[in-house]
């Protein structure tokens, strides 16, 4: 009988001939396949698993899906699921799906096995002790409801199913491992899902990993215990003790003998050298060893190599080369390959049609269910916020390789029951990164609520500075700009020097604080302890000026901004300093470039709460005590076109300019037949007024204009200045495109994050030895669409076309529930039925954020009392628990308004350049209206009223920018509001159901009002302080909730709890806004604010320089539908009078109105006994005409009563007299 060709014969035993290699394409037989050769065949089972893994992640990886997700896809897509059902035959010669695949399953639990043992390099267990109370707590919660719910759960099957004993045994097997599977939480896959998502050195992602290990250190002592334990009853005593000895000998050879051959590589290589890679093969050697005798001995496969994972120091040179040579292959060719193969056993098919069977399934995913409710109740318990508590839930259950792998070595995964768990980790898995990166933004821990800039310090505060370096080069140009910014007792420096190390060897991201005694061990001590060196020379060169602490942060590249973010958060500093990513040699020429140190500076740039500086250093190194001991002056130029940017780099170079040492030449580059006015120019005009008022007596400040066309003289400008200069501060962007720069687009520059000045400092054309610093301006960040409140357009001042062409601009229809606007004009002399106290002593200093208001200069006899100055930076509402400026402002400004009825809000620079633009044209258009006879008879007196949403029809010309100061003190009153809720012990929106919907909705009307008046002469006739309401001897009181007032010179005086009478408004920059309380606020706070009663100041009744007086105010007003309610006041835990009753705020304002009158009518009311022989409130006001503030001089006088009828008939009568005098204004 003739014998087989592919069965030979060996010592009496017959085995399949498997062809291995081929002989090449063109030398197959006819009859046979290229993929009868088993080498050929895996290569192409490579390619086709890898390509569609690729491929799918391509697409995918954009919308947050992991690589596992993809891997799970391409294995489904080379399973029976789709080319086995699609193309059978096909798929049975590719993947030979009738005999068991022993390379793939073999390489499959070798990565397994390399996976292991490098979780187990990567993790720091000496941070186990390092971990606080919180992260110690939550793993041992997580730990101890995993195993009550494993040790609750058993599956059992009833005696008539049919099936044998060896089946259900296998089934409840099988789900007993998939349900502990479920509810374990592994510190790898809680690793990989942070580095996913780029948030391992976030708060909650440092809580994640903490957590995660002390669980994964509990289970494994767990595990090994009751290992030993199972293994006694389980089995006879011989045996059971046999394992239990070999078990012990196997673990004390790893921790012993192994451990000291580790720590011997460690020791016998030189410091800074990298290890020996003979030593790297040993160890790698003996992980592949300790798989195979563990295996032997009766432990897991993995034990060992996880064991010894745990020995290796993590970060050392050991695990820094075992990491760099071996894990590529492990987690980018093993680990997927383990994922495709398992995957490639799934029939979704099968799946469906047999679902009902699959009790591993469904009991898995029951358990993983309850351990999410059950994580997430453990979670927020610890007070976390709702979402935050969520996305950490989902990250500690986090699945992925690690249960593959278990999987894989303890099932065939051949029937459903064993391939249904991939597709279960396949389900739970898809989503979670896009879930935890919907719930957590971690840049919303560090956004700044106040302006964190050099601009915004003051000259004698402290100013602190963050000083990122990378290598020691960077120290020493951080250090040398440090040195000249002028480190005095006027102007001390607080530096926080951070030294930058890439997380290589190691999961956890650590920042080391080196002023607590925190050390750096093994290689990561030789590369900053160099930079450490440096900062702190420094600071013994200025011992008494300047406070040093140096920190190290060692995470990777794609997260290290989160650290320098955080810090800079954290230390309130106003400055980061970050290297360039290019270095240049004593030559010029450029040496290196750093992709990952560029893309980590853009991203910090993206996300700091703070003013960001990159520097650029072409200087010639040299030591660092040539630094402190030249006399030689320090060169600097500071170029300025325009916008935020530039200020800033400005206000940094006029700070190092007060050293004697530093010559600063400002360049200011004005752009040839640039005429345009608009908001932007305004603000840096105001901005360049203030550095040549400040330049003045200082002789080593020069101010320079260059007329450039375009970019390429601007270019030429440059060229010019690098000759004789140390050091060019440039800002990185200009707003509105400027003229200066035209040409030198966006396509052009080689380093966006430079901008176009900074690009050009950086280019190879250049090669003189001067530094750069391109300065970044805070960028304003909010959380959320509250604290962003609306933000005002661009504006084109008094001598935009909307002014000029008498455009339509949407003004105020006055109801009845609204005062009648007056002139902010003073009260006559005979007014003052007492006189003013003697001046207060002033009260205690505050917190640095709130600072009192500085007195004016005003009249002896009208003392100015220290009122709180808040920034409306510190008081802008915002979600989470409030920090501290927030509270601190908040004491203040509330503590204001008891003491003093009256508080200042200071605003920032823009929204100060806009109030002064809306003082000064509001002047001249009541001047230019007065001079083209459009009022009559009181050329000295004007008042305009706006509101939000008027209609068309119903406007007249205006004033410019009146929309846009409604929207900007619109947004200060909203958040005073807030911070008065929140001192009240009440939540801070408790108020916002009285005011209208921000946005305005489309064709509704605001109920605030925003008035805008002028007067040049003395009150006449009784007019009101700010507009509003009749006025009696004692003042008048305000009937909303909040008032804003603005003014470009004092007039104003409030009296306070005791009855005394100050001048409030004596700090008179349009930067500040006077606050007051309205009786619509006293009545909603049960009288905890009351109301705040003002008055018109004689002595200030030509305003400043006798130019006539002009101001805003801002009436927030609550709607009309809307109730008065006290109950917050009485769940807050106040007592509420019985007097405080709920009121519609129609019939409160109503109620109002009618008092008022009452108090008109009184025999001692000196304006009405001469005016009003009848007694009665005299409708005068209303046959005025507020929008030029001409008035009928023959008003009638008419009795209506105070009944609701009378009420109701004055209503119809305002709206008579209203169109008689349109109609007289028309004549």
């Amino acid at each position: 009988m003739d014998t087989p060709e592919d069965i030979v014969n060996v010592s009496g035993k017959c085995y399949e001939n498997v062809k291995v290699f081929s002989e090449g394409l063109w030398s197959v037989k006819p009859g046979e396949s290229i993929l009868q050769h088993s080498l050929v065949r895996f290569h192409f089972e490579l390619l086709a698993m890898f390509f569609l893994a690729g491929s799918f992640h391509f697409f995918l990886k954009r919308f947050h899906f992991s690589r596992f997700t993809s891997d799970v896809l391409a294995g489904i897509a080379v399973g029976p699921t789709v080319m086995g059902y699609y193309f059978g035959r096909t798929s049975d010669d590719l993947f030979h799906t009738s005999i068991p695949n022993q390379v793939l399953s073999s390489l499959s639990k070798i990565g397994y096995i390399l996976f292991v043992f490098f979780a187990g390099v990567q993790m720091d267990t000496t941070l186990i002790w390092k971990t606080g109370r919180k992260a110690f707590s939550l793993g041992s919660f997580v730990f101890a409801t995993s195993f009550i719910m494993a040790s609750c759960v058993a599956i059992y099957f009833p005696k008539d199913n049919g099936l044998t004993i060896g089946i259900k045994g296998g089934m409840i097997f099988t789900g007993n491992m998939y349900f502990e599977s479920m509810i374990q939480t592994e510190f790898v896959g809680v690793c990989y899902i942070l580095m996913q998502l780029q948030i391992i050195n976030s708060q909650l992602g440092r809580l994640a990993l903490a957590s995660s290990m002390h669980y994964k250190l509990m289970s494994l002592v767990y595990n090994i215990t009751n290992g030993f334990g199972r293994g006694l009853r389980t089995t006879s005593i011989r045996v059971g003790v046999q394992m239990v000895i070999l078990s012990l000998a196997y673990i004390l050879f790893i921790v012993i003998v192994l451990r000291q051959m580790i720590f011997t590589f460690i020791r016998i290589t030189p410091q800074g050298q990298p290890l020996k890679e003979i030593y790297a093969t040993i160890t790698m050697a003996c992980v592949f060893l300790l798989a195979s005798s563990g295996d032997c001995v009766g432990l897991n496969y993995v034990f060992g190599p996880l064991i010894l994972g745990l020995i290796v120091p993590a970060r050392s040179p050991l695990a820094e080369i075992l990491v760099q040579k071996f894990n590529t292959a492990a987690s980018g060719f093993l680990l997927p390959l383990m994922t495709m193969f398992c995957a490639s056993k799934i029939d979704l098919h099968q799946f469906i049609s047999e679902f009902h069977t699959l009790v591993a399934f469904k009991i898995s995913l029951i358990g993983f269910a309850i351990k999410l409710a059950v994580t997430f109740l453990g979670v927020y318990f610890y007070k976390l916020p709702l979402r935050h508590a969520a996305a950490l839930t989902v990250i500690l259950n986090a699945k992925g390789h690690y249960e593959v792998g278990t999987f894989i070595s303890f099932n065939p995964l051949k029937e459903i029951q064993s391939t249904s768990g991939i597709l279960l980790l396949f389900l739970l898995q898809a989503f979670q990164p896009l879930l935890v990166k919907t719930l957590y933004h971690p840049a919303e821990h560090y956004v700044s609520y106040k302006q964190k800039t050099i601009e915004h310090v003051s000259n004698d505060a402290e100013l602190q500075i963050l000083v990122c370096a990378h290598r020691e080069e960077d120290a020493v140009a951080a250090v040398t700009l440090l040195e000249y910014s002028n480190p005095t007792k006027q102007n001390p420096l607080s530096i926080y020097g951070l030294c930058l190390e890439e997380l290589v060897s190691s999961f956890i991201p650590v920042l080391i604080n080196h002023q607590l005694g925190q050390k750096i061990s093994y290689s990561e001590g030789s590369r900053s302890q160099p930079i450490i060196d440096i900062f702190k020379y420094f600071k013994t060169q200025h011992n008494k000026f300047v406070q040093m602490h140096v920190f190290t942060a060692i995470s990777p590249f794609k997260q290290m901004h989160e650290d320098i973010c955080w810090l800079s958060f954290d230390k309130d500093c106003s400055l980061v300093i970050i290297p360039f990513h290019k270095k240049w040699n004593s030559k010029g020429k450029m040496v290196s470039s750093n992709t990952d140190l560029r893309n980590l500076n853009i991203n910090v740039l993206k996300n700091a709460p703070c003013s960001v500086g990159t520097l650029i250093d072409r200087k010639r190194a040299q030591g660092l005590s040539s630094i402190f001991s030249t006399s030689a002056t320090y060169r600097v130029a500071a170029l300025f076109v325009g916008g935020s940017d530039d200020r800033e780099a400005i206000s940094y170079a006029l700070r190092m300019a007060r050293s004697p040492r530093v010559h600063l030449t400002i360049m200011h580059l004005v752009a040839h037949n640039d005429d345009v006015h608009n908001w932007e120019n305004m603000v840096n005009d105001d901005f360049l007024r203030k550095v040549k008022a400040e330049m003045s007596g200082h002789t080593n400040i020069d101010y320079i204009e260059e007329t450039v066309r375009d970019g390429s003289d601007t270019s030429e400008v440059l060229q010019s200045i690098v000759e004789d200069r140390d050091l060019i501060m440039v800002g990185r962007q200009h707003e509105n495109e400027p003229q200066a720069l035209a040409g030198l687009s966006a396509e052009w520059i080689d380093f966006p994050e430079l901008g176009p000045m900074g690009d050009l400092l950086a280019s190879e054309y250049i090669s003189n030895p001067v530094s750069v610093l391109v300065v970044q301006q805070q960028k304003k960040k909010f959380c959320c669409r509250r604290c962003a409140g609306i933000g005002f357009e661009t504006l084109n001042f008094f001598f935009c076309d909307s002014f000029r062409k008498k455009k339509k601009i949407p003004g105020y229809t006055l109801p009845h529930s609204i005062p009648i606007p007056l002139s902010l004009v003073p009260l006559s002399s005979s007014s003052h039925r007492f006189p003013p106290p003697p001046p207060p002593p002033p009260p205690p200093s505050l917190d640095h954020v709130i600072s009192p208001i500085a007195s004016a200069a005003h009249h002896s006899a009208e003392p100015a009392l220290m009122l709180a100055r808040v920034c409306l930076s510190d008081i802008s509402p915002y979600d989470g628990a409030p920090a501290g400026p927030y509270v601190r402002a908040v004491e203040a400004l509330s503590g204001s308004l008891m003491k003093h009825n009256a508080a200042v809000i200071e605003l920032g620079s823009a929204e100060a350049s806009l109030m002064r633009c809306g003082l000064e044209a509001a002047r001249l258009y009541f001047r230019s209206r007065s001079q083209n006879g459009v009022v009559k008879g009181c050329s000295s007196r004007g008042v305009y009223m706006y509101r939000a949403g008027r209609p068309v029809e119903d406007c007249d010309s205006s004033p410019p920018c009146m929309a846009e100061i409604f929207r900007c003190m619109g947004k200060a009153a909203r958040s005073a509001l807030c911070a008065i809720a929140r001192h009240l012990r009440l939540r801070s929106d408790v108020f916002n159901q009285l005011l209208d919907d921000t946005p305005l909705p489309a064709g509704e009307v605001s109920s605030s009002v925003l008035v805008a008046t002028y007067s040049h002469t003395s009150l006449q006739n009784g007019k009101g302080a700010i507009g509003g309401g009749k006025l009696a001897v004692n003042g008048e009181v305000e009937k909303g909730l909040l008032t804003l007032i603005s003014s470009d010179s004092p007039g104003l005086q409030v009296c306070d709890p005791n009855g005394h009478w100050y001048l409030a408004d004596c700090s008179s920059a349009p930067g500040n806004l006077l606050l007051i309380t309205g009786k619509t606020l006293s009545h909603t706070t049960a009288g905890l604010r009351p109301a705040a009663s003002y008055r018109a100041s004689p002595d200030y009744s030509s305003g400043a320089n006798s130019g006539g007086r002009t101001s805003l105010a801002f009436r927030l007003m609550p709607q009309g539908n809307a109730i008065l309610d006290c109950s917050p006041i009485a769940a807050a835990g106040h007592v509420i009078p019985q007097s405080y009753v709920p009121i519609s705020v129609s019939q409160f304002l109503d109620d109002l109105s009618a008092e008022e009158d009452v108090n008109c009518n009184r025999p001692d009311n000196t304006y009405v006994a001469q005016n009003d022989v009848n007694k009665e409130p005299s409708l005068r006001s209303v046959l005025s005409d507020p929008l030029s503030g001409a008035f009928l001089e023959d008003a009638v006088v008419v009795s209506c009563g105070h009944s609701f009828g009378g009420l109701m008939l004055r209503r119809v009568l305002d709206m008579l007299y209203r169109a008689a005098a349109a109609a007289v204004k028309n004549e």
